[in-house]
């Protein structure tokens, strides 16, 4: 009779144990997949921008678009003109080539730019599935700043 009981027992705590482990495991993939999403699309967006000068950026409510140099296009899409815009709950790049979708899961006007007084872009929105939010963050310094005009050289003085 103890032995039944316990053997009852052990079998419901496997139960408990095994059914936990199952939520812990589809919780956690369910947030990395929805983390990757937006990692990936935050990381085109910033490549591309870097290819940019601060002057050739316009940045409006829910959108940022650009101009890249002109030799940094790609042979899958040589146009220079890029914008990235959020329409509905999907971040969307804008081109020459057409549009494409960057990520899904975004959350009502999230996604915002701005950019400061140093040519630094900052770009965030948020991603979101059910009762998970990840809101994503980076700030991007354009490369291609304006050649410098040379500083002067001081004529040495004889000694």
């Amino acid at each position: 009779m103890v032995i039944v009981l316990v053997a009852l027992l052990t079998a419901f705590s496997f139960q408990v144990i095994i059914m936990a482990t199952g939520t812990y495991t589809t919780a956690t993939r369910d947030y990395l997949e929805l983390y990757q999403e937006g990692k990936l699309a935050m990381e085109k967006m910033t490549r591309e921008l870097r290819d940019t000068v601060p002057t050739w950026i316009t940045i409006t409510t829910g959108s940022i678009s650009f101009t890249k140099y002109a030799d940094h296009g790609t042979p899958h899409d040589a146009s220079l003109a890029i914008q990235f815009l959020q329409n509905g709950n999907t971040i969307e790049r804008q081109s020459g080539a057409g549009v494409f979708t960057l990520a899904d899961n975004i959350a009502f006007s999230s996604f915002s730019a701005a950019q400061d007084s140093n040519g630094v872009v900052y770009l965030s929105f948020t991603i979101s599935r059910g009762d998970t939010d990840i809101p994503l963050r980076t700030a991007v310094w354009p490369r291609q700043l304006p050649t410098p005009t040379p500083m002067a050289q001081p004529t040495p003085t004889p000694t």
